[in-house]
């Protein structure tokens, strides 16, 4: 039986061992599929600041999430887990992401695709299977959870995401992205223009090849993430 305290969570992360992974784990200064430590890009644009702004992402892993962390529901294990996922998404035709650019994201850095190209839709149709066909295995949100999650009451929509799906960006407030920097500073957003060429210039020149589901999980509260099941697409 999975302990109480793992979390596991649906995210795509490019091949660890190709140079888009690569890039993830060097830019972060960790791998999470090894759990190792990487020798990060010297980026002087960042400065000493570096490691300070990539230690929230660092945590996670270089992803992208399908669907967020989740303690599992009673009666549900990992195995499960994974054969529903492989059942689910090995029939699946691996494609290639549109170009993804560095971009300030409120007061984040995050790597985007290219706005308007159809296979955006395409990644969200995965993240919706990934969000509703798997929520039989997420728990009910603890009152705590909801509140590290909470939203602007005002915000109707965002409110009753959170309480169907445990989470108030999913679905039609799905927006697919990589995050390379926790939240900054306002000094730093606006002081971000030669930070963003500089990752830019630092980017493998293929496309990115959305190729797989990833399963993540969390050991115990507030422990890096760990790649633990990779479910590969058709080529």
């Amino acid at each position: 039986m999975t302990d109480a305290r793992h979390r596991y969570a649906i995210y795509f992360a490019p091949d660890p061992r190709g140079e888009w992974g690569r890039f993830g784990s060097t830019w972060l200064g960790r791998c999470a599929a090894d759990g190792l430590p990487r020798v990060p890009f010297q980026v002087r644009s960042a400065g000493l600041e570096i490691e300070q702004m990539t230690a929230a992402p660092r945590r996670y892993g270089f992803h992208a999430t399908l669907k967020p962390p989740f303690r599992l529901a009673d009666g549900m294990d990992r195995e499960s887990l994974v054969q529903a996922l492989r059942a689910e998404f090995e029939p699946c035709e691996a494609f290639d992401l549109p170009p993804l650019e560095p971009r300030c994201l409120e007061d984040f850095i995050a790597l985007v695709p290219l706005e308007g190209h159809p296979r955006n839709d395409d990644v969200a149709v995965i993240a919706a299977r990934c969000v509703t066909a798997f929520d039989a295995w997420r728990a009910p949100l603890t009152e705590a959870e909801i509140a590290r999650r909470a939203v602007d009451p005002a915000d109707t929509r965002a409110s009753e995401l959170l309480s169907r799906w445990g989470y108030p960006w999913v679905l039609d407030r799905f927006r697919f992205h990589f995050s390379l920097t926790g939240a900054l500073e306002a000094s730093q957003v606006v002081r971000s223009g030669p930070l963003l060429e500089d990752i830019a210039r630092l980017l493998p020149t293929g496309p990115m090849r959305f190729d797989a589901v990833c399963l993540f999980e969390e050991a115990q509260p507030g422990h890096p993430l760990r790649l633990v099941e990779r479910i590969g697409f058709r080529s």
